[in-house]
């Protein structure tokens, strides 16, 4: 750690004791919210939600869900936090999935499978 960044904490740290609000208290709250989120997010539910149904499909069919998952949905919003189940992420009719590096099928595919994660 360089003295200037080393600097900015301290600066950081006073300032936070300045509104009454203790340093290492705050840096456990975020950790734990950082922890939050990673634990409800879309790819995890997803993984589960896969784990889940696969047994009753096919296997050509769920190694398809899955390899589309991990190809064209995970990378763009794997690690978005899940909303809740009214409202799931997911296209609009106002904005397709279809994008630079997603076959046409896996455009018209992923919404309905998205969809049903949960």
């Amino acid at each position: 750690m360089s003295l200037k960044d080393a600097r900015d904490r301290r600066d950081a740290s006073r300032k936070l004791l300045a509104e009454r609000i203790d340093p290492s208290e705050n840096r456990k709250a975020m950790k734990s919210a950082r922890t939050d989120r990673a634990a409800n997010s879309f790819e995890l539910v997803a993984r589960e939600w896969f784990a889940k149904y696969s047994t009753t499909w096919a296997a050509n069919h769920g190694n398809r869900i899955i390899r589309r998952f991990e190809r064209d949905i995970f990378p763009w919003i794997g690690g978005c936090q899940r909303r809740s189940k009214s409202r799931p992420l997911g296209r609009s009719k106002n904005r397709p999935v279809c994008g630079v590096g997603i076959e046409h099928d896996a455009a018209t595919a992923a919404p309905a499978e998205m969809a049903g994660v949960s």
